[in-house]
């Protein structure tokens, strides 16, 4: 049998002289270290004919789809991935109990019109998953706002339904929160481990100033004190391993300006406990007016690169699991392209995207009703699940991943091909990144 090379290998050589691959459709992080692999590290970045490899060198790219028979259609693959991928038969609500926030963030787009949801639709929403779930296999749900801890009560209200319906027909349930960390305080870790609440985005700005600037209470004051005990009380006080804390930073000009003691501080505070991991993203513009009062401060994929580098310069950090949970096939296939995947608004409208309700063009696709109808107009819901031409390019190494479904709100508004996943345009620093964690990259020695 006779083999080529993946489309969707990636390589890169590590300051070690490590030769790194990525293969966006296998999902696999392999490294090839030097010495007597030498040849075969210089074969592979040269594209070298793969009919040089031994039997025994071939076997094992193959093994982790480095290397493909000759007559296999890598696009066919792909395709039937995506059908799975959108249609995995996960139900997946991404729920806001309240629009209110007890914040008033710097480059927020949140109206905060809509406070809580009532208890007749937090009903009428177990009534649906009761009446609906014998057709999936697992229900996720995503707790999102404004702040959902403002709405704990109602969490756990609905969260008591959820279980009492998954353990009925033996499915999994599984659950995860984005919040502010101003309410996460030890205690309400405890009542949402009890609401199977696993994983917890809390976003920390920098260090004290920077994020008291960007983040602060809806009233004035201060929010980072608070912020910084809960996580150290989690750290001291929560015991079990189930849980991860995922401390996501937007990155402003002045934060990048002092993110050499950022880096140091949370080593210190949070780098030797593995249930601790780091995410950065740029802080960006989604609209509304608050974010104009911070445009001169907002950075560009340059300052995104010096940051990674940074990082992996000083080694400092070395956890970054959202990052690796991206890199996944779909991994950065918009949610709002999957076929049972919906975002609920305090009052019941549904929305397939759970970023951008309130925009130059209706993202609202249906509305639940008390009764635990799921009233969807089957044409808005058709535009963002058809049609796949986000990125019409088909040989990209990206695509096992993105799956050419990267935004489908801006396929919809005919903005093609001008937006790829943040990590495609630092794939060679987030790969790098990647490498500081020892759990990522399988060692091939052939």
């Amino acid at each position: 049998m006779e083999f080529k090379y993946s489309k969707y290998n990636h390589c890169i050589t590590n300051k070690h002289g490590e030769l790194l691959i990525y293969n966006s459709y296998s999902n696999s992080f392999v490294k090839i270290r030097g010495d007597k692999n030498k040849r075969i590290q210089e074969s592979i970045l040269n594209l070298a004919k793969v009919s040089d490899f031994t039997k025994k060198e071939n076997d094992k790219l193959r093994e982790y789809g480095i290397i493909v028979p000759c007559d296999e259609n890598e696009t066919v693959k792909l395709k039937i991935r995506y059908q799975e991928i959108v249609n995995n038969g996960c139900l997946a609500f991404t729920i806001l109990p309240t629009e209110q926030c007890n914040y008033r963030c710097r480059y927020c787009n949140e109206p905060f019109k809509k406070s809580g949801m009532t208890k007749e639709l937090q009903d009428g929403l177990i009534k649906y998953i009761r009446s609906n779930i014998h057709k999936y296999n697992r229900l996720d749900v995503a707790w999102f706002g404004g702040e959902p801890l403002l709405a704990a009560d109602d969490i756990e209200y609905m969260t008591k339904g959820f279980l009492e319906i998954c353990r009925a027909y033996r499915i999994p349930y599984t659950a995860n929160i984005t919040t502010n960390g101003y309410m996460l305080t030890s205690e309400m870790v405890k009542r949402m481990l009890k609401c199977h609440v696993t994983s917890y985005q809390v976003t920390v700005d920098g260090l004290e100033g920077t994020h008291n600037f960007q983040k602060p209470l809806a009233g004035g004051g201060d929010t980072y004190q608070t912020v910084l005990h809960n996580l150290q009380d989690i750290r001291d006080y929560i015991k079990t391993k189930m849980i991860r804390i995922i401390i996501r930073t937007n990155i402003t000009k002045d934060i990048y300006n002092q993110f050499d003691q950022y880096l140091d501080f949370y080593q210190k505070e949070f780098g030797q406990d593995e249930r601790f991991s780091f995410f950065f993203r740029p802080a960006m513009d989604w609209g509304g007016e608050a974010v104009k009062g911070i445009s001169n401060q907002l950075v560009d994929d340059k300052i995104i690169d010096e940051v990674y580098k940074k990082i992996i310069a000083t080694e400092k950090l070395k956890r970054f699991d959202s990052h690796r949970g991206f890199f996944t096939p779909g991994g950065t296939t918009c949610a709002a392209a999957k076929l049972n995947f919906f975002t609920l608004e305090p009052d019941g409208k549904v929305h397939k995207c759970s970023q951008i309700f309130d925009d130059d063009f209706d993202t609202c696709i249906g509305r639940l009703t008390e009764d635990g109808n799921l009233v969807i107009d089957e044409a808005k819901h058709a535009k963002w699940l058809l049609e796949r031409t986000s990125c019409d390019n088909l040989d990209c190494y990206f695509g096992g991943n993105c799956l050419s479904e990267f935004c489908p709100k801006l396929r919809i508004k005919g903005d093609l091909r001008k937006n790829c996943p943040h990590e495609m345009k630092n794939i060679d620093l987030v790969m790098q990144l990647l490498d500081l964690d020892a759990n990522t990259y399988v060692i091939v020695d052939i």
